[in-house]
């Protein structure tokens, strides 16, 4: 296993990755403390690695301070089927497009209080709909 040690004075870092009592790839984190010239053990922690990463989602809702409307179209999209993620980080709408784009999402919707820009990332549209209008256009498009 690759096995990382980093002290900083009287604290160690121990990390790296084996084979949980599972049979699981796990990372682990284990810090350390040197009390009274022996070693301790402060913490002992455990992940489970993902065996792939979670599906692409359908539809990436970005808003630049409309954060009801959001949050419900993406309420609806998940009612409907949709692989949908909200916007929750506080990022600016160029860094909501970057993370969308890091998911590879196939839809971008920007909502605002009226109405909402949905992008199709996959041929490069990109329309004006109304928020009652974006889940059935994205299931369509999806379908197409």
């Amino acid at each position: 296993s690759d096995v990382k040690v980093k002290i900083y004075g009287r604290v160690a870092m121990v990390t790296g990755q084996r084979k949980s009592a599972h049979g699981d790839d796990v990372f682990f984190l284990d810090i350390w403390a040197k009390q009274k010239g022996a070693w301790r053990v402060l913490l002992m922690q455990d992940a489970v690695l993902a065996a792939e990463p979670p599906p692409a989602p359908d539809l990436y809702v970005a808003h630049d301070g409309s954060r009801p409307a959001a949050f419900n179209l993406a309420l609806d999209a998940r009612a409907a089927g949709l692989r949908a993620q909200l916007e929750l980080a506080g990022r600016t709408l160029k860094g909501q497009f970057k993370h969308a784009e890091r998911l590879n999402a196939r839809f971008v919707a920007v909502v605002d209080d009226e109405t909402v820009t949905l992008r199709d990332r996959s041929g490069g549209s990109e329309r004006v709909v109304a928020h009652g209008d974006v889940v059935a256009a994205v299931q369509q498009a999806l379908e197409a």
